[in-house]
């Protein structure tokens, strides 16, 4: 779960689109985005979601469309507000409740200013990849927020403390600031799982659990298992949140286009 956001575009009503193989008429515009009446019938409507892929350069009429949080991300967004004062955010404190109307995007563009000024402020902790020093989790020093849940089995969490591993009774099974992972396979009834073994660097403690550190890589079929972690403590920068970048980039969609951010 998480929240997802997207501004339409104005092709439709200005007639930037390409000649559509049924009767324009047929569109309904709505505040949600364009769609086509539910009285057609099926060869139309599959006409219809052919055509809407590339009628215009904004495919299916997004002008702008991302994901703005995950659950994990979202935590640590609204930590951040808890944090620096819901009352400075009353837009920013209710993204995925109701639409925001253009006019709104504008002040809550303000809000996101004053939120990445103040974010410079607090301490974080960060799970870093330390070949390659990419970001793994983070969290709000002080607080004790879960980032990864393998199915329910094991719960992973950052906090002053470091890097930490809860079974599914919430107690601690692991907790280190500095760690390996060796990721294996294992076959059970013919399939084939993988299983990370996590090694604290100082005491040597061993943890194994279903659910490697893993990242996804743009063009590469097989997901990338760091093989050691350190925890870090350092101020927030702006950059920390991304949701920040996405929302700003919502709310200025908004502004050009004077169409509504609809939260999915």
């Amino acid at each position: 779960m998480g929240v997802d956001a997207y501004v339409v575009c104005n092709c439709v009503k200005e007639g930037n689109v390409k000649p559509p193989p049924f009767d324009l008429s047929l569109l309904e515009i709505t505040v949600e985005g364009i769609d086509i009446l539910e009285s057609v019938n099926d060869e139309t409507y599959e006409l219809y979601q052919h055509w809407r892929e590339n009628a215009c350069e904004h495919e299916d009429f997004y002008y702008y469309q991302d994901r703005v949080f995950n659950i994990a991300g979202g935590n640590f967004f609204y930590g951040i507000i808890d944090r620096l004062g819901q009352g400075k955010f009353p837009l920013l404190i209710s993204i995925g409740e109701k639409l925001f109307s253009a006019d709104q995007a504008e002040k809550a563009l303000k809000e996101l200013d004053v939120f990445e000024s103040g974010v410079s402020k607090l301490q974080g902790v960060f799970l870093v990849d330390t070949e390659s020093n990419d970001e793994y989790g983070r969290s709000l020093s002080g607080e004790d927020k879960w980032f990864l849940s393998s199915g329910g089995e094991h719960t992973y969490q950052l906090n002053d403390r470091g890097f930490c591993i809860l079974d599914r009774d919430q107690r601690e099974l692991f907790h280190s600031v500095a760690f390996t992972q060796k990721v294996l396979s294992v076959e059970e009834e013919g399939r084939k799982h993988k299983y990370a073994r996590i090694q604290d660097l100082e005491t040597g403690q061993v943890v194994e659990s279903s659910y490697p550190l893993s990242r996804k890589i743009w063009g590469i079929d097989e997901l990338y298992f760091p093989k050691s972690f350190q925890v870090v403590k350092r101020n927030l920068k702006g950059s920390d949140s991304r949701s920040t970048r996405v929302l700003r980039s919502l709310f200025e969609a908004s502004l050009q286009t004077g169409n509504p951010i609809i939260w999915a």
